[in-house]
């Protein structure tokens, strides 16, 4: 009797589960509000943002949070459960920075943004984890301090030199006489007064008697603002 009374409880509670309203979860997101956050970068990773662009000229392109998965993959060699749970990792993960060649989007480097203010960046950097795998990949990674205000020639040398951006220089847009191949420190290069980036030495030729040398913006031909050598000597 008592086995029987339960089991018709139960009947009951089942029934009753079946015809319940339906609810559509899916419906509920669609319906969802949202509000857009018009920037996906941070105030600091912003402001870095657009003076990098400056810095590295139309050579170079640069993307902000791209998926670590996008960047790399796993060896085939890994056991299959090892690669499903790197694999797993890699695609939770943000770079916060990357660095391409314009001319095919070849990834040269990956910049994080150190700003030890946000609570949510310190977690992050202490995580090995991105580094790790990047190096492993052989694709470098350069970590920078979040600052106020940053001296563009002294930050293009940091970067070009973190991420050896040299060796992705692309001889039909550069100008004769690069600073870097004619032994020149960028730091010695003033900046176009147009564009904002280091100039380049370069050399003019008509004839023997007509050489002479001048600082030509690197952005040419897009800006073609030279400077005497004699005015910054």
């Amino acid at each position: 009797m008592l086995l029987s009374a339960a089991s018709a409880v139960l009947v009951g509670v089942v029934l009753a589960y079946l015809r319940r309203e339906p609810t559509s979860s899916r419906a509920e997101d669609a319906t969802a509000p949202f509000v857009g956050l018009r920037s996906f970068f941070s105030p600091s990773e912003r402001d870095f943002v657009l003076v990098l662009t400056r810095c590295l000229g139309p050579q170079f392109r640069v993307f902000g949070k791209v998926r670590l998965a996008d960047m790399v993959t796993p060896d085939q060699n890994l056991a299959d459960d090892v690669r499903r749970r790197v694999r797993g990792r890699s695609e939770r993960r943000r770079v916060g920075i990357v660095v391409c060649q314009a001319s095919d989007l070849t990834v040269c480097g990956a910049i994080e943004l150190e700003d030890l203010e946000d609570p949510r960046r310190q977690r992050y950097i202490r995580s090995g984890f991105v580094e790790d795998v990047l190096a492993s990949a052989d694709i470098p990674l350069l970590r920078i301090d979040a600052q106020d205000e940053y001296d563009e020639e002294e930050l293009r040398e940091e970067v070009f030199r973190g991420l050896a951006l040299g060796e992705y220089a692309d001889d039909s847009t550069k100008l004769p006489g690069d600073a870097h191949e004619a032994g020149v420190p960028v730091s010695a290069a003033p900046l176009c007064p147009q564009c904002g980036v280091a100039m380049a030495r370069c050399r003019s030729s008509v004839g023997d008697q007509d050489s002479h040398e001048f600082w030509g913006c690197r952005n040419f031909p897009e800006c073609s603002y030279v400077v005497p050598l004699s005015e910054t000597a």
